[in-house]
């Protein structure tokens, strides 16, 4: 439920927050506006005492009453300019007669464009009416056609003048149509402009709510007791740590209640975490030797069933409570920080770049494909001294054994990304620091034919493994399907397609959504629909989440048992 739960808080948050920052910042432009400036006073005429109503030569109302057809409601004197008239009013609408004859009075182009000249003071010239049938948005409150008059000053006045009665309906500018725009951003109604109860501000008024409450929610389940306990008077508590091989690596001093991250990290062993311990990325996983506490919920999200049964847990989220021991992965990798010299860079795609990494000590057998490395990602000083770099893990494009030893990594940058800003500013002759190898993926053992299906940076760990499988001697057949938007996306096309012309059992396609189609409906209709005994394949599959998760639901629908897949941990 946590795991869950902290999704839909972080992106419940990004839309309530960003429709948050369009209300703070429109609220900010409309507080910059001057009212005058908006309400166009200062081309608007003084106001002129309305004549007196003749008292001689005029129907009397209740004669105007008699020759109406209509029902009416209401009856009032009007001056439509120099002209006496009546307006009447029923539920239907208004209208005007002439209060010296009775005679229906129309409002024309030429009374508009009178009484909007009577109306305006200053420089600008008036154009024709234009007759509006229908309320625009800059006369929504009023009902009924209107004529528009626009002037040519600076300030692209337009009058709004009754095509029912010939009243001034609106004065606007350029200003009031800025402002309009805040003001529709503020209350969030995009149709009307007028409904402060819209739909979308009652969604974003609960959201703002929700936000609230599941955040206090994450806040308790992430506080524990001893949290508030001062540490000298916590009981001591040790944590052995063995290789998987069941060597001891070390002792690690910890206090009752920290998490086995933390008392790791302390003690100077850093395990792999792209969230810093934040239970949301499964990078740390260890494994409980004896008495495994039991299953979180981020656990359950992050581990196999199989491996949770044999008392795997993320140590991000294991408390310990008393003293223990716990196997790690890559134990001699956790131990040592690495350093290496970038021998080489240069870009693959627009987006993607290759970073060729020449250790101080060559990269060995243990550097296998499919395995990746964390860089330390250097942190600029903080307010109370320098900060702990980041890490970020980077998988193997190639194998150590055909690129010299060296760590060869391809990198998509994201903009505002740390780490990939980090990545794509290096330069040949830097020098940077990491850890590893690490990670579960790999190629399986066997005779099976071999199906590879990525995109984006998810060409990193195929080609590594494709390469090597190629290179192994092994006749099995080989497929790759690579999925980009574009034909500029598509990285070491000249490469696999000289790769499938040395081995007869390679072949690639590059499948490109631009064309209206995805690369795992291609893997389904034209291999696995073809071919009965494709679902016992072994399968390999990295890249977006989004590619990712649809193609692993695609081969789950097709029965495909052997599936092997890396998801970055994001």
């Amino acid at each position: 439920m946590t795991p869950f739960l902290r999704k839909l808080h972080k992106w419940v948050g990004l839309v309530v927050g960003l429709q948050f920052l369009l209300w703070l910042a429109s609220g900010m432009v409309m507080s910059l506006f001057d009212r005058d400036l908006v309400e166009g006073a200062g081309h608007r005429a003084p106001l002129k005492m309305a004549a007196e109503w003749p008292r001689n030569g005029l129907l009397a109302p209740a004669d105007v009453l008699a020759a109406t057809r209509k029902p009416v409601e209401s009856i009032d004197s009007h001056w439509l300019l120099q002209v006496p008239a009546y307006l009447l009013k029923n539920s239907d609408g208004s209208w005007l007669v002439d209060a010296r004859s009775g005679a229906p009075v129309a409002v024309t182009a030429a009374h508009a464009l009178e009484v909007a000249r009577a109306d305006y003071v200053g420089e600008g010239k008036p154009g024709q009416p234009q007759w509006m049938r229908e309320p625009t948005l800059e006369v929504r409150k009023h009902r009924g056609p209107s004529w528009r008059v626009d002037f040519d000053d600076e300030e692209a006045t337009t009058i709004y003048v009754s095509a029912v009665d010939g009243r001034i309906l609106e004065r606007r500018n350029s200003a009031w149509r800025l402002f309009d725009i805040a003001w529709m951003l503020h209350i969030m109604d995009y149709g009307g402009r007028e409904d402060f109860n819209n739909s979308l501000l009652l969604m974003a008024a609960l959201g703002g709510l929700w936000m609230a409450l599941s955040g206090i929610w994450l806040l308790c389940t992430s506080l524990r007791l001893h949290d508030f306990v001062p540490a000298r008077l916590l009981p001591a508590r040790q944590v052995t740590v063995l290789d998987e091989g069941g060597k001891r690596l070390g002792i690690v001093k910890s206090r009752h209640g920290d998490s086995v991250f933390d008392a790791l990290a302390r003690s100077g062993i850093q395990l792999p975490s792209n969230c810093g311990g934040g239970q949301s990325c499964g990078l740390c996983e260890v494994r409980a030797c004896h008495n495994a506490p039991p299953a979180s919920s981020s656990d359950g999200e992050h581990i196999p069933d199989q491996r949770l049964r044999r008392g795997h847990r993320l140590a991000c989220g294991m408390a310990v409570t008393a003293d223990m021991e716990i196997a790690v992965s890559h134990g001699a990798a956790l131990m040592v920080n690495r350093s290496a010299l970038v021998e080489r860079v240069r870009d693959i795609t627009p987006t993607l770049r290759e970073v060729v990494l020449r250790p101080e000590q060559k990269a060995g057998a243990d550097f296998r494909p499919g395995s990746y490395v964390q860089l330390h990602i250097p942190r600029k000083r903080g307010l109370f001294g320098p900060r702990k770099p980041l890490r970020r893990s980077y998988s193997l494009s190639l194998p150590v054994a055909q690129a010299g030893g060296c760590v060869t990594l391809l990198v998509r940058h994201v903009a505002g990304g740390i780490g990939s800003s980090y990545v794509h500013s290096l330069k040949q002759g830097d020098r940077v620091a990491f850890n590893g190898p690490f990670g579960e993926f790999a190629l399986r053992r066997g005779r099976n034919e071999k199906v590879f299906i990525g995109g984006g940076a998810g060409m990193a760990p195929l080609r590594a493994m494709i390469r090597a499988q190629l290179e192994s001697g092994g006749t099995e057949a080989v497929r790759f399907w690579y999925g980009a938007r574009g034909e500029s996306e598509v990285p070491y096309r000249e490469e696999f397609d000289a790769l499938a012309k040395r081995h007869a059992h390679f072949s690639w396609q590059v499948v490109l959504s631009d064309g209206g189609r995805m690369v795992h409906d291609v893997v389904r209709d034209e291999f696995l629909a073809q071919q009965p005994r494709a679902r016992d394949c072994d399968f390999y599959v990295c890249g977006p989440p989004a590619t990712l998760h649809a193609t692993r639901e695609m081969l789950k629908e097709q029965g495909a048992q052997r599936v092997s897949f890396d998801d970055f941990k994001i």
